[in-house]
Order: structure tokens, then C-alpha cells, then sequence
């Protein structure tokens, strides 16, 4: 009999432990289960806010609606928005050496109201120097060719348009179509991609369709796996055409990346000796 009760006592304390571990393990996998929910959350609530610190892209219809107070003055030219970009085209480094020191002088005498940027391309940008600005950026234009000491030519850019990867498709898509540009629009084509006659299979295209190409050269890098085109909200009627030609939609246009770029070739001379 006492080894009876001995026996119920053991199986019954074995009972409790094994009910006591299942408790844990259900305990065990409720926190962890808490835990991962919470980092989940937190995760989610991060993303949420890092979407919406991120500028929205431009549609058809975001365009189409009033500009802000805050956008209309982005666009105004002022001062201290102007953004020049000297592009070193020439094989004589004193050349683009004493451009560059003139356009210093200029921005130290009109208190650095100009940013200038500057890259080389992998080859030759154009056959001779050369002023293209964005509208509305025609005086400053001006003022930085006078700045240069010399006298180079001034041309209105309104879009343009960086040859990517994609850029046969968009040729055979062109070669089906016939887009009218809007009258006196003028257009920059440049390579992004490093195919040889990128640019100038461009050109042909926009040319026949009534596009003006001011200028032909080379991006800042052949890393575009895109064609992406550039131009301001005034232009945008004369971009979204460029883009239907080539069959794109607008999601491929963007801000313009400069008001006024400079190309310094092998023409360039400066009336005074920069040391």
C-alpha cells in the first residue's frame, strides 16, 4: 500500500513539472511573439516616416495644380540660386585654368552670388565655347560670358534630354512616330550611357520633329540606365512631348540640373593674362 501511494506521489509530481514546463514554453513563445510584433511596428512606423520626408515625384496631374508660395519662389531667379556649371572641354589646361579664376573673380566682385560646379567629360563636350541658359537666366548668362573676357556665343536651353541604356528602344520607338515639338523650342542632348552615336541618333530624331538641338555632348557620367529628360515647369508642355515621341511616360522628367552651363574649348582666350 505505502508503495502504491509512493508511486501516485511521483507520477503526480512528474505531472505537475511536465504542466509547469508546457506553461513555460506557451509563456515562452507569447513574449517572443510580443517582441517581434513591437520591432514589426516599430519597422513599419519608420518607413511611414521616412516616405513621407521624401519629395513627391511630379505627375500630370500634381502639375496641374497651383503652384505653393513656397514653389513659386524656388523658381524665381535670385541671387543665390543660380547654379553654373563649367564644363572643361579643352586639351590646353591653361585655357579652362584662366576661365575658371575669371569666374572666381566675378563671384568674389558680385559677393558669390553664383555656385559654380565644374567636371570634365570622358571626351570632348563641343568644337568651340559656348553660354546655354535656362529662360529666365539670360542676364546672368550675360553676365558670365562678359566675365570670361571674351565674346562666346549664348544659347536658350528649354530641355534636355540624357541618352540612357534604353536608348535603341527608343530610337525604333521614335522612328514609328511623329510628335510636333511646340515652336522655338530648344533642346540639349547629351550622352549618358557611353554608346557611341547615342547623341546624335537622338538628335536626328528630335530634329524631325521639328526640335531645334542647340548642343550635343556627353553627361557627367555614362551610368544611366535610363533616358531621363530635364526641364523647368515653363517647359514642361515642350518635355512631356520629347517623352511621348521617345514613348515615355512623365515619371521620367525631371528638375533641371543647372541655370547656366559653360563650355570651355580649345577657342577660349582671355583678353587679360590670369596668373
Amino acid at each position: 500500500m505505502a508503495e502504491k501511494r509512493a508511486s501516485s506521489g511521483r507520477l503526480v509530481r512528474v505531472a505537475r513539472r511536465r504542466r509547469g514546463r508546457k506553461w513555460r514554453i506557451v509563456l515562452g513563445v507569447v513574449a517572443a511573439g510580443v517582441v517581434v510584433v513591437v520591432i514589426i511596428f516599430a519597422f513599419r512606423h519608420k518607413y511611414k516616416q521616412e516616405k513621407a520626408e521624401e519629395p513627391q515625384p511630379t505627375t500630370a496631374e500634381t502639375a496641374a495644380a497651383p503652384p505653393t508660395a513656397a514653389t513659386a519662389e524656388a523658381v524665381t531667379p535670385a541671387a543665390e540660386q543660380v547654379l553654373a556649371l563649367i564644363v572643361n572641354g579643352t586639351n590646353v589646361p591653361q585655357r579652362f585654368g584662366n576661365a575658371l579664376a575669371a569666374l572666381e573673380d566675378f563671384n568674389v566682385e558680385s559677393g558669390n552670388a553664383v555656385r559654380i560646379e565644374q567636371y570634365r567629360p570622358k571626351f570632348a563636350y563641343t568644337g568651340e565655347s559656348s553660354v546655354y541658359y535656362r529662360d529666365g537666366f539670360d542676364d546672368w548668362a550675360e553676365e558670365l560670358a562678359a566675365a570670361l573676357a571674351a565674346d562666346i556665343p549664348r544659347e536658350r536651353v528649354d530641355v534636355t534630354i540624357i541618352c540612357g541604356q534604353d536608348i535603341s528602344k527608343l530610337i525604333l520607338e521614335a522612328l514609328a512616330k511623329n510628335v510636333p515639338a511646340p515652336e522655338g523650342t530648344n533642346v540639349e542632348v547629351l550622352n549618358g550611357c557611353g554608346i557611341e552615336g547615342a547623341a546624335a541618333k537622338m538628335r536626328e530624331r528630335l530634329e524631325a520633329n521639328g526640335y531645334t538641338v542647340v548642343a550635343v555632348g556627353n553627361a557627367a557620367t555614362f551610368d544611366y540606365k535610363e533616358t531621363v529628360i530635364e526641364a523647368a515647369e515653363a517647359e514642361r508642355e515642350a518635355a512631356l512631348r520629347a517623352a511621348a515621341l521617345f514613348g515615355l511616360g512623365d515619371e521620367r522628367l525631371e528638375p533641371p540640373a543647372y541655370d547656366v552651363k559653360i563650355i570651355i574649348s580649345d577657342d577660349y582666350t582671355v583678353a587679360t593674362e590670369v596668373p
